[in-house]
């Protein structure tokens, strides 16, 4: 059975990424575009419109690589077309998830602030080695393209999250001196993206690093998780939830 794909941003770096993906994938298909610059010089093959709510295509799920400050709007559409939506745009203040997780009542939505297998196992693995260096500093250092608007990263933070949680701590304020992790954001040209972990002791270190060499890795885990997610009930769900459902 085919799935229909909708992306959101479609002009953006993982919109073209994700569509140039899915030519690998059979039984994928896209079929429309949503972006506020549909006069883009990008060539496409693809209905594309500025809104959800035009797309005259049949669909049955969309993917969002936006902007933070749209991304509830979207949700909202999504709402009134009644299709599930996979978010992997990143920057979100509390309100806006908080509204995001509420519209997860009428709706499938899957959020991950990233969308890469690879990421996702790690951080497995980053929640054990918290919860057993209790003692331990931690800095996160993740470097990414000169573009990217939020800093620290979407993952930066998630990973932080999970090592606070593992801990029984809260992150809080980062950019407060009491809070428990430090941060260093690095922007370079071509960066797609790197996260390294470091679990420094007094006298050891522990480092985990993981380096995106191609945005395929997340067009993939976008595209997969947006099939798992066309055929699930409203709720709000993670990448978390659909890695326990393929194992």
């Amino acid at each position: 059975m085919n799935t229909n794909i909708v992306i959101n941003g479609f002009f953006g770096r993982m919109g073209q990424a994700i569509l140039k993906e899915s030519l690998n994938i059979a039984d994928v298909n896209i079929v429309a575009g949503c972006d506020i610059n549909t006069n883009s010089q990008e060539s496409s093959q693809v209905e594309v419109t500025n809104s959800l709510n035009k797309i005259k295509s049949p669909f049955d799920v969309v993917i969002d690589f936006s902007l933070a400050a749209a991304t509830v709007d979207v949700v909202t559409e999504c709402v009134d077309l009644n299709k599930p939506v996979v978010i992997g745009t990143t920057g979100h203040n509390s309100s806006q998830l908080s509204n995001i997780e509420k519209l997860s009542s009428s709706i499938p939505i899957l959020l991950a602030p990233n969308m890469s297998i690879g990421v996702n196992t790690t951080l497995s693995a980053i929640r054990e080695i918290a919860r057993a260096l209790q003692t331990y500093n931690v800095h996160i250092t993740e470097t990414h393209h000169k573009n990217k608007i939020d800093s620290p990263s979407g993952t930066a933070l998630k990973i932080a999250n999970v090592i606070c949680d593992a801990r029984g701590k809260t992150l809080g304020n980062i950019s407060d001196d009491k809070c428990p992790i430090k941060f260093t954001s690095i922007r370079e040209d071509v960066a797609i993206g790197t996260h390294e972990v470091i679990f420094r002791g007094e006298r050891d270190s522990v480092t985990i690093t993981h380096i995106a060499d191609d945005r395929s890795i997340f067009a993939r885990g976008s595209i997969d998780t947006a099939v798992w997610l066309s055929s699930q009930n409203p709720g709000f769900y993670n990448y978390n939830d659909y890695m326990k459902s393929m194992s």
